[in-house]
């Protein structure tokens, strides 16, 4: 008789400890056979009245390639504080000049 995962809605084949290869992986690595790592990131885009998919540093594919490109997304002079700090973040992670209107 073929044994199957433990985990429910999982029909792998079983490995060891009652569980398929990626939950028992997940277990051995984290301590949690329900462990995702995609679970700890956002899922909407961090630019307020955006609810575009996060694809890159909390952005979705629009913002993230203004930014990437331009070094700023349109109007910034309308963003809030935090804003303006998420920018500089990520312009300080690409090692990017930082614009005067960001680094102020």
């Amino acid at each position: 008789m073929r044994r199957i995962c433990s985990i429910k809605g999982c029909h792998r084949d079983h490995v060891a400890r009652g569980w398929c290869s990626l939950h028992y992986r997940r277990w051995y690595n984290n301590g949690d056979p329900l462990y995702n790592y995609w679970d700890q990131f956002p899922k909407v885009c961090g630019v307020p009245d955006c609810e575009g998919r996060v694809e890159s540093y909390g952005l979705c594919h629009k913002h993230y390639f203004r930014i990437r490109r331009a070094g700023l997304t349109p109007s910034v002079e309308n963003y809030k504080q935090w804003e303006l700090e998420k920018a500089r973040e990520i312009l300080e992670r690409w090692g990017q000049p930082i614009p005067d209107e960001v680094a102020a």
